[in-house]
C-alpha cells in the first residue's frame, strides 16, 4: 500500500520560504507483540517516546523530515496527526506482510512530494529476510523555487543476528549502498540532485569501508563539511549513536563503539546546497518510564524509573536558507542521533 498525502489548506501557514530545515531522525519505534502484548522490543518505552518525540520535532518545526525505524500503522497515524500542521505531506509505502515487519521507513514534508516510491533490497541479513522487508525510500520534492531534489530516505543493515561490523554484514550493506548510489546517479542524469538521508550503520568509525565507498563515489559528508567550514556546533557529541545511552547499555549492540552513524550526503557537483550550520541534537533524557536494566553493582535486573532519550540514535537537523538566486543556498542545522 502506498501513502502519499498532502494537505494544500496547510501549505499556506508556510509562508517563510527562506528557510528550509532537513530533519533525520531514527525514532526507534521497533517492537514485536503477540495477542497484543509486547513480547520484543528495542529500544524499549515506544509508547512512552513517541509523543515526547512528536512534540520535540514540532518545536523543531522542520520543512523535510525523514523518519527510520516507525513501523506500525498505529505509530505512522500518530506522526501524521500530530505534525499535520507543519509537514502537510507525508509519503510511505506498506511492505510489511502478516510475518514480516514493514520498511519502517516515511518521509513528512512542507512542500509538495512529486513523486515517492520503495525499492526492496536484493540482499539483506538472515533474519531481516525471516522478518523484515528491508527498503529504501526515494521521493522528489518540489521547492518553493520550483527546483526539485531528490532524497532517498534509507535505513540499511545493521547484520540481525550477526554482529554489525561482520564481513558478511559488511558486504551485504555495500550491496544497498551501491543500490543508493545507483539511484543518485539516474536522478543526476535528468537533473535532479540526489541526497542519501537516514541511518546508514556505517561510519568513520564503524563499517569504514561502507562509509568510504560513498564519498569515493563523489559524495561529500555534511557533518565533515560542516566541521571543516567551522559550522558545527560545538559541545555536543560527535556520535548519533551512544552505548552509554542507557536505551543501548540494555539493548543487543551493547558492545558496540561510539559511532556517527546517521548522514545526509549530497554529491560534490550538487551546488544547490551550502551547509552553514550543524548540530547534533535530543541526545538528552527527557522521557520518564521504566526500564529492566541491572541494579548498581550486581548483574541482577529489576524494572526501575529512568529517564531515557526520545531514541537510541540521536537527530540529524539542518537549517537551510533558500534564495531566488541562480542557485540556492540552504543552511543545515544538523542535529545527530
Amino acid at each position: 500500500r502506498d501513502s502519499t498525502q498532502g494537505n494544500m489548506a496547510a501549505d499556506a501557514q508556510h509562508t517563510d520560504n527562506t528557510k528550509l530545515r532537513i530533519l533525520s531522525f531514527n525514532c526507534g519505534l521497533l517492537r514485536m507483540r503477540l495477542f497484543g502484548k509486547e513480547v520484543f522490543s528495542n529500544p524499549p518505552c515506544a509508547s512512552d517516546r513517541l509523543p515526547h518525540i512528536i512534540e520535540a520535532v514540532k518545536k523543531l518545526r522542520p520543512k523535510i523530515a525523514a523518519f527510520q525505524e516507525c513501523y506500525e500503522t498505529a505509530h505512522l497515524q500518530a506522526l501524521k496527526d500530530g505534525l499535520k500542521d507543519i509537514l502537510p505531506h507525508s509519503a510511505h509505502q506498506d511492505t510489511g506482510t502478516l510475518l514480516k515487519f514493514n520498511n519502517g521507513l516515511c518521509f513528512f514534508s512542507a512542500y509538495p512530494i512529486v513523486h515517492s516510491r520503495v525499492h526492496k533490497h536484493k540482499q539483506a541479513a538472515a533474519v531481516e529476510k525471516l522478518l523484515a522487508t528491508k527498503s529504501m525510500q526515494e521521493i522528489l520534492i518540489e521547492l518553493p523555487t520550483k527546483k526539485q531534489i531528490m532524497f532517498i530516505n534509507v535505513h540499511t543493515t545493521a547484520g540481525g543476528a550477526v554482529h554489525p561490523e561482520h564481513p558478511g554484514t559488511d558486504s551485504v550493506r555495500q550491496s544497498e549502498i551501491d543500490e543508493m548510489l545507483a539511484l543518485c546517479a539516474e536522478s543526476a542524469k535528468k537533473g535532479v540532485p540526489g541526497c542519501i538521508i537516514g541511518d546508514l550503520n556505517a561510519g568513520p568509525d564503524a563499517s569504514p569501508g561502507n562509509y568510504n565507498s560513498i564519498l569515493e563515489a563523489g559524495f561529500r559528508d555534511i557533518y565533515v563539511e560542516a566541521k571543516e567550514n567551522s559550522c558545527l556546533v560545538e559541545d555536543k557529541p560527535e556520535c548519533t549513536w551512544d552505548p552509554q545511552n542507557i536505551l543501548n547499555t540494555i539493548g543487543p549492540h551493547a558492545k558496540c563503539p561510539s559511532q556517527r552513524c546517521d548522514h545526509l550526503f549530497l554529491a560534490n557537483d550538487c551546488t544547490i546546497l551550502k551547509t552553514e550550520r550543524v548540530e547534533v541534537i535530543f541526545t538528552e533524557p527527557c522521557v520518564d518510564t521504566k526500564v529492566k536494566c541491572a541494579l548498581e553493582g550486581t548483574q541482577k535486573k529489576k524494572l526501575q524509573n529512568v529517564k531515557v532519550t526520545l531514541s537510541d540514535h540521536y537527530g540529524n537537523i539542518r537549517d537551510d536558507s533558500l534564495k531566488q538566486l541562480k542557485q540556492f543556498y540552504y543552511i543545515y542545522d544538523v542535529r545527530e542521533t
